[in-house]
Parts: C-alpha cells; sequence; structure tokens
C-alpha cells in the first residue's frame, strides 16, 4: 500500500523538475528569441549630428562605435566623457589602426577618411537616456564625426539593441 504513494511521490517530483527546467530554459533563451524578432521591433532613427558635409562623408566612416544603452542616463554620461576622453589623444593612432585593418581585408581607404560614427541605441528606455544622447550628438559636433541615436521603442534585450545598431553602421570597422 506505500509503494503506490511512493511512486506517486517520485511522479510529481519528476513533473516538478521537468516544469523547473523548462522554465530555466524559457528564461534563458528568451532574451535570444527577443533578438530573433528585432526585425519586427518598432525602431526609430535619428541623425543626431551630421557631420558638416549634410551628414554624407566625402568618404565613408572608418570606425562606427555601437553603444547599447537601457535607462542609463546616469552611466552613459560618463561612458562617454571616459570614451571621448581616451579618444581625442590618440585619435590618430586609432584610425591608422582601422586604416591597416581595413586595407589588409582589401578595402579601398581614402586618405583623407578620418570619420568616426556614434551610434547610441535605446533599447526601449524609459529615462533619458535618449536626451542625454542627443546632447553628447550636438555637443561633441565635429566636421570628422556623426551622431546617431537609434530608439527601440520596446526593450529586446542588449542584443536585440547591439543587432539594431552593427545593422546601421555604415563604417568600414
Amino acid at each position: 500500500m506505500t509503494m503506490p504513494l511512493m511512486n506517486l511521490g517520485t511522479s510529481s517530483i519528476a513533473i516538478a523538475l521537468i516544469l523547473l527546467t523548462a522554465v530555466a530554459l524559457a528564461y534563458i533563451f528568451y532574451p535570444a528569441y527577443i533578438v530573433a524578432l528585432s526585425d519586427s521591433l518598432p525602431i526609430e532613427e535619428e541623425l543626431i549630428s551630421p557631420n558638416n558635409n549634410g551628414g554624407r562623408s566625402s568618404s565613408q566612416p572608418l570606425l562606427s562605435i555601437v553603444v547599447p544603452a537601457y535607462n542609463e542616463e546616469e552611466r552613459l554620461p560618463i561612458m562617454l566623457d571616459s570614451a571621448l576622453a581616451y579618444l581625442q589623444p590618440h585619435r590618430a593612432k586609432i584610425l591608422n589602426i582601422c586604416r591597416a585593418i581595413a586595407l589588409k581585408r582589401g578595402e579601398s581607404v581614402p586618405l583623407t577618411s578620418s570619420q568616426i560614427e556614434w551610434l547610441i541605441v535605446s533599447d526601449g528606455s524609459k529615462d533619458r537616456t535618449c536626451d542625454i544622447a542627443r546632447i553628447y550628438g550636438k555637443k561633441w559636433s565635429s566636421p570628422n564625426d556623426s551622431w546617431k541615436l537609434i530608439e527601440l521603442k520596446r526593450n529586446g534585450g542588449k542584443g536585440a539593441a547591439v543587432k539594431a545598431g552593427m545593422l546601421r553602421t555604415t563604417g568600414l570597422l
């Protein structure tokens, strides 16, 4: 008589473990599912700060920098300040490395190309992340750089934000 009850208990535990595993797998793979669907996420693209040629450089940008951001109004300025502070004294060296890599890949690179393209991708942010991106784009506007804001209308996860940014880059690297 105790034998059927033990089997029922074991079955219940097995079913609970299967359900728990299914929930855990769904939790783990849900971001990948959203990334797969990111082509259907509503997206707005805004050119914040074109270079002085109306957004069209005389040559293709050498480097595209994609910055995914979700509710980063406090951290985005710190990150951008840090990146820009490093980039300013090292810009020529970084762009020369980019030229060398592009040439090794067989790309045609004009010697005058020095543009850097910044893409800030707001991943459905509910705070002032987009406003901060606009402020930095206007503040750091230059003839050689362009700043774009890609705004996902709902949160799709970091992978979806990176994918959206990467698909909209125009730089060689």
